[in-house]
């Protein structure tokens, strides 16, 4: 192995080309390797608010409250794909010794998406809607359930959404969670661009909460 390495020593010291080729292509390989380190981290990011806006769904009746969690791909260079978004409701229970067992139960698997895209940083988006302001952005997802969260909230403890997702680069599963203790509400939307919390703040009409009640004291009264 020695007398190896010398012969690749006194090649390289005998051709300068070709030693500055391979260090050059060692710098840029290690430098590539940095740069995935730093930016090409795998990243989902939960808002740690539940809005809840007045359901504009073809597939629902129109005026139905929806409740909306919001989930963001902060990848710059990752996309993630066939996602499982799941909702469940959480009790505590403290045994003689103090010791806490946790009971969790799904509310529902929300619907899934194809594909989020790679992360677009807020001044390129800038850029972008200038020039294209119905400019969609494919790095946001915001999965919605009718259930009565507020309902809900007096059964449960607190609420957990779980996502589980393929990356791009590894083809691996990738698990994020996010539990809300108390569950936040805002009444509105959240926006459809990179800020997590930001939401457009819309009073749901007094109406809209007073036919959602006797439909739903109808519905369990069956």
């Amino acid at each position: 192995m020695s007398n190896i390495l010398e012969v690749m020593k006194n090649f390289f010291k005998a051709n300068q080309f070709y030693y500055d080729l391979v260090m050059g292509l060692g710098t840029t390989f290690i430098g590539f390797l940095i740069v995935l380190l730093v930016f090409g981290r795998k990243k989902l990011v939960i808002s740690d608010k539940i809005s809840v806006s007045v359901n504009k769904s073809c597939d629902r009746q129109i005026g139905e409250p929806a409740w909306k969690f919001k989930i963001i791909n902060k990848s710059l260079f990752i996309k993630f794909y066939n996602f499982d978004v799941k909702l469940y409701g959480i009790n505590y229970i403290t045994s003689a010794d103090n010791t806490k067992t946790e009971h969790k139960k799904m509310i529902e698997s929300l619907a899934g998406i194809r594909e989020l895209g790679c992360y677009i940083p807020g001044f390129i988006l800038k850029m972008i809607r200038k020039k294209n302001k119905d400019y969609a952005i494919n790095f946001a997802y915001r999965p919605l359930t009718y259930h009565n969260l507020m309902e809900l909230s007096k059964e449960f403890e607190v609420f957990e959404l779980s996502v589980f997702a393929t990356d791009s680069l590894t083809g691996r599963l990738h698990f994020v969670k996010k539990t809300f203790h108390p569950a936040i509400f805002v009444e509105g939307d959240f926006t459809n661009d990179g800020n997590l919390n930001q939401i457009e703040s819309k009073k749901i009409p007094d109406e809209v909460w007073k036919n959602y009640k006797k439909k739903q004291k109808k519905e369990n009264s069956k």
